[in-house]
């Protein structure tokens, strides 16, 4: 992105480096790189210092760091053992986790951009073409990174979000212990190198060892299916065998050390390969070391205040509850193989699950759903406030439920289960995800879904649309039709009146063959199926058809059920009447399935 220098900072003698961008925007990409980076403060952050203007170009002032790029080290000296490429990723990760909570994305995460000293110090520099979550700064079809280093949602066209960064941290961690990009060797072009990122097709591991696993979880082609920075870091730090280490932020002043260029006539080139430029820069500049000062309570580790809008919904058609899961949550249980499950149940649902035991019918279960409070619950919950959480008895063979109020009037449910098995208790499993959940939730606001939903979803519909004041009518009779009360998302909406109520629910389920209480009913070209029960009915009508893949393929469908019900003791065959009249005017209003 730019030419880096090194300098003397004459005012407050010290060393610094000094970028100088290559884009001929009057200093549009470093004015925008030093306000990313003024919001880091972080020991494996290269830290920004300030921006200055020399005879109409913009330098960005940074601090200088006396270490080789991870990419020289690869180049020169050969693939590192996993353990001290674990050891370098965790930093990463580190530095990853405080960008990611401060709502912002690095978005080219790669060898050349991870500065590494000596004694295994990492650190993450080049802001340039990083960005805040809420801004898109892609256009006209181009694709922000380094194709070597590429997520593939991101090669495919898709902004970069927080997983690929931890993605394009796989791959550097790849190339670390492999000696190449999982993309290819060097020699390649970059056409080639992002054509194969967009498979997501990624070679085997031959020198990962213990690496591996973790190697395997950044890298998958799923986003949601990687673990989050903050998880990424206590995984590193296993394999790695130690934390990462703390050291103070730099940036207070500091002695000119003997033999700096200038004093002794030296070959500074041989000593600072982080420098790109050639020649060398002594300007006398002010830099603002009270930014640097103010960071010393971030290092220390003092109490950090949760950020502002973490854990809100906002539109929770696009709120992604998969990106509140962590993988790794579940790893401690049975064989560790944990699978994402995001495409059955509600639209507001993601679940986990984990082989507890050799069995194949002995499964660990963790369900999270995203919803709103409901008035009869308000007074339990703090509005504008994030936790604590709430937790419900564990029952014998009973499901387990943990609840995390959200500061917007949602919540956050979390239900642990296990089938067969009792080689974990469903509340060991749901305090387990609940705490990687609360550490996501206090990261920012809840990510967004990484793809949109297919054209023919009923997850583009809107349950309170699919039935006119005239048409519920019939379902209350002479009493006057109820105000629609719509769930988080408008995937279920009731109507609840004095002598009944009517539901429409979407769902997504395992496409069987009608069960004995079910009979076929022909609605709108589908075959739906009609449920009779004592103080209601309802019909299933089939929508979209779709395969998942686990041990199996597996065929599953949409479904929307309208249900009519009432505590009167209405006969059920005159519900059932009223039900079909309101399942037929739905299924004319759905996509085609």
């Amino acid at each position: 992105m730019g030419e880096v220098w090194r300098a003397t900072d004459l005012e407050l003698r010290r060393i610094v480096a000094l970028k100088r961008s290559h884009e001929a925007d009057g200093g549009g990409q470093i004015r925008r790189e030093g306000r990313i980076g003024a919001g880091l403060h972080h020991p494996n952050v290269v830290t920004v210092f300030d921006t200055v203007l020399d005879d109409g170009t913009k330098w960005l002032v940074m601090e200088y760091l006396s270490a080789r790029s991870l990419s020289e080290i690869i180049r020169t000296d050969g693939p590192l053992d996993p353990e001290t490429a674990a050891l370098v990723g965790a930093q990463i990760a580190a530095a990853l986790a405080a960008m990611h909570e401060r709502g912002m994305v690095h978005r080219d995460v790669t060898p050349a951009n991870i500065l590494v000293t000596p004694d295994h110090l990492a650190k993450l520099t080049d802001f340039g073409i990083s960005s805040w979550e809420e801004v898109t700064l892609t256009g006209g079809g181009w694709v922000a990174g380094t194709p070597a280093y590429m997520a593939p949602e991101v090669a495919a066209g898709h902004e970069a979000r927080r997983p690929a960064d931890m993605f394009s941290l796989g791959a550097v961690l790849f190339a670390a212990v492999e000696g190449h990009s999982p993309w290819g060797e060097r020699g390649q072009t970059p056409d080639v190198m992002r054509g194969r990122a967009a498979t997501g097709q990624v070679p085997p591991l031959m020198r990962a060892g213990e690496l591996a696993p973790v190697l395997s979880d950044l890298l998958h082609p799923e986003p949601v299916a990687r673990p989050s920075a903050a998880a990424a870091k206590r995984l590193l730090e296993t394999v790695s065998g130690g934390t990462v280490p703390v050291v103070p932020v730099a940036g207070l002043p500091a002695p000119v050390p003997a033999g700096m260029p200038g004093t002794d006539g030296s070959p500074w080139r041989r000593r600072t390969p982080y420098l790109v430029g050639a020649g060398v820069v002594v300007i006398g500049l002010v830099a603002a070391a009270v930014v640097a000062n103010g960071a010393g309570s971030h290092v220390t580790g003092s109490p950090r205040p949760v950020p502002a809008g973490a854990g809100t919904v906002l539109d929770a058609r696009t709120a992604d509850p998969c990106a509140l899961l962590d993988l790794s949550s579940l790893r401690g249980f049975g064989n560790g193989v944990v699978l994402l499950d995001a495409d059955y149940g509600p639209f507001n649902q993601c679940g986990m699950s984990v082989h507890l035991t050799e069995r194949p019918d002995d499964i660990g279960y963790v369900e999270l759903h995203l919803e709103k409070i409901p008035d009869y619950e308000a007074a339990n919950y703090t509005l504008g406030k994030l936790g604590p959480v709430q937790e419900s008895p564990e029952d014998e063979d009973e499901d387990c439920e943990r609840v995390i109020p959200l500061p917007d009037g949602n919540k956050v449910r979390l239900v642990g289960r296990n089938q067969g098995a009792r080689e974990a208790e469903p509340c060991d499993l749901a305090d387990a995800v609940t705490e990687a959940t609360m550490v996501r939730l206090k990261q920012g606001p809840i990510p967004r879904r990484d793809q949109p939903f297919p054209a023919a979803s009923l997850a583009n519909e809107d349950a309170c649309d699919l039935l006119t004041t005239s048409e519920l009518a019939l379902a209350f009779d002479a009493e006057p039709v109820p105000a629609a009360d719509p769930e988080l998302g408008n995937w279920t909406c009731w109507w609840e009146g004095e002598t009944g109520e009517v539901t429409i629910e979407f769902t997504r389920v395992w496409k069987e063959p009608l069960e004995e209480d079910e009979s076929p009913l022909p609605l709108a070209g589908r075959t739906a199926a009609l449920e009779t029960g004592d103080e209601e009915c309802a019909v299933e009508i089939p929508g979209r058809e779709y395969e998942t893949y686990t041990d199996q393929r597996i065929d599953w469908e949409e479904q929307v059920t309208v249900t009519l019900g009432t505590d009167t003791g209405a006969d059920p065959a005159s519900l059932c009447d009223k039900v079909k009249v309101l399942a037929t005017a739905v299924a004319g209003r759905l996509p085609a399935a």
